[in-house]
């Protein structure tokens, strides 16, 4: 584990299989994200007084359909996202 702002990196994957990372961001319900378009998040303790991010739903059932579009409709926005780059 490290902080983000941490410069870090790897070597190239030379395997025949995938490379598998995890990321996880704590941030308080203030934050706002900035461009389009707006990020998913699930919120893990408290509440949510403002709104800034399109809520995730905490799922009952590993690998259920229900989860599995979960998860694919977070991660489509998660690459859009991405995909618009940093020209904020």
């Amino acid at each position: 584990m490290h902080h983000t702002d941490v410069v870090h990196s790897s070597s190239g994957n030379h395997a025949d299989d995938r490379r598998i990372g995890i990321g996880i961001s704590y941030i308080p319900t203030s934050v706002r994200p900035l461009g389009e378009p707006t990020p998913s998040a699930l919120l893990v303790r408290g509440e949510d007084r403002f709104g800034h991010f399109v809520p995730e739903t905490r799922l009952g059932e590993e690998q259920s359909a229900e989860a599995v579009a979960a998860h694919a409709e977070a991660n489509a926005l998660f690459r859009a996202r991405q995909d618009l780059g940093a020209g904020i």
